[in-house]
């Protein structure tokens, strides 16, 4: 028998759901992952601090997403005989691959995320895997930025649109906060890690 923390198990489940899993407010949110998704705020060139030791924007980026992050082939098995184990417990399995991806970077696979023991369905098996195989594809611009308290609403998985480099819809990969500090001159910042979507 596999033993597993509950976090993980949640976040196991969610994946095969195409969802997020997170703890957040003291509160557990499962968040849809949409095939596409609406900016709920810009952030301008205003909204974003500059460098108070070398006068410069703190934004950072595009730099590219790790190559690791790449999946253009995918072999998503399904609908599981739990009297089994191992490989040969699942009946079905579902594949697709992207060749343009594949032409440029090689062949990119992550066999052990794609064992979907939740899943019967050859019709959901096929949208999950269109779905991760679109998501995963390509390298994303990933950029970083520190903005003001302002921006306190902007959450995990939101979509937002960086103005400042050409208006790219990205979605909200970690938002950290920094209360600042009158007795040692620092302000409030929000640093936040966007990923081009």
């Amino acid at each position: 028998e596999e033993y597993k923390k509950l976090k993980e198990w949640l976040a196991y489940l969610s994946f095969q759901c195409r969802c997020y899993f997170r703890f957040a407010k003291g509160q557990a949110q499962l968040i849809y992952r949409a095939d596409s998704i609406s900016s709920s705020s810009t952030i301008t060139k205003n909204m974003i601090r500059m460098d108070g030791g070398t006068k410069k924007t703190t934004l950072r980026g595009p730099s590219p997403s790790p190559l690791e992050n790449v999946i253009n082939k995918i072999s998503l098995h399904f609908d599981r005989d739990w009297d089994q184990s191992g490989e040969n417990a699942y009946k079905n399995v579902t594949k697709t691959s992207n060749s343009a991806s594949i032409s440029k970077y090689g062949e990119k696979e992550k066999p052990e995320l794609f064992y979907f023991d939740f899943v019967t369905s050859n019709a959901m098996a096929a949208s999950l895997a269109d779905f991760y195989l679109a998501r995963n594809k390509d390298r994303k611009k990933d950029f970083s930025m520190e903005c003001f308290l302002d921006n306190v609403d902007i959450e995990f998985a939101k979509g937002v649109t960086i103005q400042p480099a050409g208006n790219v819809l990205c979605e909200v990969q970690k938002v950290n906060i920094y209360p600042g500090s009158g007795r040692d001159k620092r302000n409030d910042r929000i640093t936040l890690y966007v990923r081009e979507y």
